[in-house]
């Protein structure tokens, strides 16, 4: 019979921990929490959690209990020995956050829209979405992610990002209560699968299976796709914004991607999107009013007409200390019609603590109000007060009194805002297909992108059985996308793989790979052998590169007929792709710099390019371009990757009226 721990002073063993971990498992409890206390007295106890549920209202109770403490969680139903390698430690709060009340909450409360009829359709939590968040933590260098529920109206679930410092303190910040707050514990340096499967520090159910890539049938909220396609979104900032600054593209380009697509929903399903918008808003706004989380929320809201006090969070972010949230506020308010009040409130208070005024200026003459009116404030602004002065107002600097007369009517200044606007669209090529999340979308193309790690394991486990398709996702990723520059040894295993398949995207990456010396010694005349076979059996992208071969290689090599002929066919068959968007520049310079705008040879490689081009995989009637895209008759049923790839038809938006 195991004796009943008690608590001890001194060091604490591995074998104590042990024998503490024997006890609860024959009590049947599902958490052990081992407590080190500091004061009043050292001393360290056990705590068996019986149920489930009560993992983190437990760590609330402990700490309004104690002052200092040092916790350690473990399962007492798993693998005890592998726990102790590496064990859960969760610190007492440093700096509690008291969660003074930040807005009306009956108000708030009444005005969420009664969908309680919709509970059933609007309750869903899947794997993927868990697990999503769980990569995009980890990605993003986060130690730890909470996955937290708010259960007003309908249970929604959502993650929060933690380092080990601060865990405690945001695990109390979900306010962790019977059915809210805090519901499960994600270590981001373990399995996902361990800790998901075995509910390793979880409150929820176990899981019944593990869907691997694309087995599991996403819901989409109510059924619809444009409220689902809203919440990605919101939930795509929701995560982002916890994990980067307001200066980053991600954070600026997922705010935008959603105020922008919050403004075209249909008004019918508004009343969901205030809620989802309402109950993120609740989950944020103990970061404090003002605080550039809840900008984008308190934008559509106010779109909306939800009768929440959020122009104070709004107007507060345009003259907030930092000159980043400023910038990202205004990027964010410019996408709406314009408060003239709000943005004289925010020159004024940016005027005496000088900060640039042209955004804010910028922002002034989008607003509403008549062009007298707008004149007339900035004419206010340049005048001296000298009783204003005597109170201690400050006087304008000589650089916004240039702001101020270049303001002083309907401007034609440079955009303030469009490097934030150039984010967003980098944002939105780089995270969405059309209108769809990009994670989405690779769990249900059959094309992966190897951005999850399983993926990855799964393309090594299928490739080192020789499954093609395998093979080439491999070559390519390591070759063009596997850390800066690629990880070229990893790249040319797979990609000579490819070549003894005679496959000729895995035969023009080996050329590009000769023709740049990565990973092998630069061999110009293999290079050029090697994209031409690839040419010769119709892959598209090795005109491509044989053009830079003929362009750049030193004589005899180099051949400006031969370059340019490859650039038309290019020009027709590639130039849509995104790395090969040099190449109306290229053909341009070639015709006008080393032809000499010759029409005689300009009409020959016309010629010649037609040919070539007539010999081109073509499937769906677009070229193959990319490693997993059919460039042989045994792969012709594969879909496209990239739709943006179309088919020219041979009009040229150069000044050469052939092309």
């Amino acid at each position: 019979m195991i004796e009943e721990p008690k608590p001890i002073t001194g060091e604490l063993t591995d074998d104590v921990r042990i024998a503490w971990s024997n006890y609860a498992c024959n009590l049947k409890s599902s958490f052990l929490i081992i407590i080190h206390l500091t004061e009043p007295y050292s001393q360290t106890e056990p705590m068996m959690i019986k149920e489930r549920s009560e993992l983190f209202t437990t760590m609330d109770t402990i700490q309004r209990r104690y002052k200092y403490f040092v916790l350690e969680v473990y399962n007492p139903n798993h693998d005890i020995e592998r726990q102790l390698d590496d064990p859960l430690i969760i610190c007492s709060i440093a700096y509690p956050n008291l969660m003074p009340k930040r807005y009306d909450k009956n108000l708030f409360n009444k005005s969420l829209p009664n969908l309680s009829k919709y509970k059933a359709e609007l309750t869903q939590t899947s794997q993927f979405d868990i697990e999503l968040w769980f990569q995009i933590g980890l990605n993003n260098g986060a130690e730890y992610m909470i996955l937290a529920i708010n259960p007003l109206i309908f249970p929604q679930y959502y993650p929060i990002y933690s380092n080990k410092e601060v865990l405690l303190d945001k695990i109390i910040d979900s306010k962790p209560a019977y059915l809210s707050g805090a519901v499960a514990l994600f270590r981001l340096d373990d399995s996902f699968k361990y800790q998901y499967m075995n509910g390793a520090y979880s409150t929820l159910d176990i899981p019944k299976r593990f869907y691997n890539v694309r087995e599991e049938t996403l819901p989409i909220l109510m059924n619809d796709p444009e409220i689902e396609g809203f919440r990605r979104r919101l939930m795509d900032f929701f995560c982002l914004s916890q994990l980067k600054g307001p200066e980053t593209e991600v954070c600026i380009g997922s705010a935008l991607e959603l105020l922008e697509y919050g403004k075209k929903m249909n008004k019918n399903k508004r009343s969901i999107a205030t809620a989802l918008l309402m109950k993120t808003y609740d989950s944020v706004q103990h970061e404090g009013l003002g605080h550039w989380r809840l900008l984008p929320y308190s934008l559509l809201l106010s779109y909306y007409k939800k009768p929440i006090d959020c122009n104070q969070n709004i107007e507060s972010c345009l003259y907030a200390n930092d000159n980043h949230v400023r910038k990202y506020a205004m990027t964010c308010y410019s996408l709406f019609s314009v408060s003239f009040e709000a943005i004289k409130t925010a020159i004024q208070r940016s005027y005496q603590n000088g900060y640039e005024l042209r955004g804010l200026l910028h922002l002034l003459w989008q607003s509403k109000a008549s062009k007298e009116k707008i004149m007339e404030f900035i004419q206010g602004q340049l005048k001296v007060n000298k009783t204003a002065v005597k109170l201690g107002v400050k006087l304008p600097s000589s650089d916004m009194i240039k702001e101020l007369y270049l303001y002083l009517k309907p401007h034609t200044m440079p955009d303030p805002f469009a490097e934030n606007y150039n984010r967003y669209t980098q944002f939105k090529d780089r995270y969405y297909l059309g209108d769809t999340n990009v994670y989405y979308a690779l769990h249900t193309d059959p094309n992966p992108r190897l951005q999850f790690i399983r993926e990855k394991k799964l393309c090594e486990q299928k490739a080192e059985k020789g499954d093609l398709k395998s093979i080439l996702y491999l070559a390519a990723y390591y070759y063009w996308y596997e850390g800066v520059y690629g990880d070229y040894p990893k790249a040319l295993k797979w990609i000579r793989k490819g070549v003894k398949l005679n496959h000729p995207s895995a035969i023009c990456l080996l050329g590009c790979a000769y023709w740049d010396g990565n990973g092998v010694k630069r061999d110009v005349s293999k290079a050029i052998d090697l994209l031409s076979q690839a040419s010769k059996m119709g892959y598209a992208t090795a005109f491509y590169h044989l053009s830079k071969c003929y362009e750049y290689g030193q004589p005899p090599i180099r051949d400006y007929l031969k370059a340019y002929t490859y650039l038309i066919v290019s020009k027709w068959a590639v130039a849509d792709y995104p790395e090969c968007d040099d190449v109306d520049e290229r053909i341009t310079y070639v015709y006008n710099v080393h032809l000499n705008k010759d029409d005689k040879i300009h009409k020959e490689a016309v010629d010649l390019a037609r040919i070539s081009y007539q010999t081109l995989v073509i499937i769906d009637n677009e070229p193959a371009l990319y490693m997993e895209e059919a460039c042989q008759k045994e792969l012709a049923n594969n879909s496209l990757r990239w739709k943006w790839n179309r088919r020219s038809d041979g009009v040229s938006d150069l000044p050469i009226n052939q092309l």
